[in-house]
């Protein structure tokens, strides 16, 4: 099972969602009626073992509310107090 013990979403808008039930409400709320992802091609992976951090640039085509969007992006990805208990 994997447990990571922060858990944090930093949005490109600057919104910052925090915490596994906050997490949670987000993504329910988008996985809505009509809404759905109509593809997330991944371009790019990277890893920074010493910064235990990696990087991932992709493509992101979605149906939000009734209209389709579609806009290139990256994430990166932090890794702390990040390990894996059975």
């Amino acid at each position: 099972m994997l447990d990571a013990t922060v858990r944090v979403y930093k949005k490109c808008t600057g919104a910052v969602i925090e915490g596994r039930e906050q997490l949670d409400r987000r993504f329910r709320s988008w996985n809505g009626d009509g809404n759905e992802v109509l593809h997330w091609n991944i371009h790019r992976i990277g890893y920074d073992s010493r910064q235990q951090s990696a990087f991932v640039e992709w493509t992101f085509k979605c149906r939000y509310e009734g209209k389709a969007y579609e806009w290139d992006g990256a994430s990166i990805v932090v890794f702390r107090n990040f390990g894996f208990s059975s």
